[in-house]
């Protein structure tokens, strides 16, 4: 491996713990945290080359919590959604945003305002920023298979990962995951993409990361000071 980051991955953690620590509501907590996503997309997109990035922002167990709070985190994602369909940043940057997992597990509106999202950006460049919503990693390589048994002729004369990694959503591995709150499981993050990822947890609770952490950590995966290929 040579440290070149081609694909970022971010694993988003610690709003609800942030709330707690900062006393604030879980309203007031989630808009940080989507404040944060923007800032830290932005950063990375404007001052790296890094082709491609996917954030993990909602995934199936989050769509599992109490009513209230996921409305909280739905209405505010929406919110956030709708503000980058006319943010001129993407286009500016050349950053096609793609949205997946399986979007009939999220609310109509909801769905709308991806669907906006992305078609607002899809005549732009060649970077992308995948935004992972409902998604669960287990799921996404099953499907994979499921297209790619469907698809083939003969089964016996499948070439497995390649049918796979064809039949993904997102089809380019992963070089360096990010994960905040210092956890260190990827959470069903990508499981194909990620096989040979680094990751590299932050002591930060989302809310609270800077710029200054993403650039150590980039920096350090580009440096050969990660454990690689164990």
């Amino acid at each position: 491996m040579d440290g070149k980051l081609n694909h970022l991955g971010v694993i988003i953690d610690g709003n609800r713990r942030y709330a707690e620590k900062a006393g604030l509501g879980l309203g007031k907590a989630y808009l940080e945290g989507a404040d944060k996503v923007y800032a830290v997309v932005r950063h990375v997109f404007d001052k790296t080359d890094i082709g491609e990035v996917s954030v993990y922002a909602l995934s199936y167990d989050n769509l599992l919590r109490k009513s209230d709070e996921l409305d909280a985190i739905l209405r505010i994602q929406k919110a956030a959604f709708d503000k980058w369909t006319e943010d001129p940043f993407f286009r500016e940057r050349g950053i096609r945003v793609r949205f997946v997992g399986d979007r009939g597990m999220l609310p109509a509106g909801f769905r709308e305002s991806c669907e906006r999202l992305e078609s607002a950006t899809s005549e732009n460049g060649n970077r992308v920023l995948n935004i992972l919503m409902a998604y669960v990693g287990r799921k996404d390589i099953s499907s994979a298979v499921k297209k790619a048994v469907l698809g083939a002729k003969d089964v016996n004369d499948i070439d497995i990962e390649r049918y796979i990694t064809e039949n993904l959503d997102v089809k380019n591995p992963v070089d360096l995951v990010i994960r905040t709150a210092s956890g260190h499981r990827l959470s069903g993050f990508l499981l194909w993409q990620s096989d040979y990822a680094e990751i590299i947890a932050l002591d930060k609770l989302w809310p609270e990361v800077e710029m200054e952490d993403i650039d150590g950590a980039i920096a350090k995966f580009q440096s050969g000071k990660t454990k690689r290929g164990l």
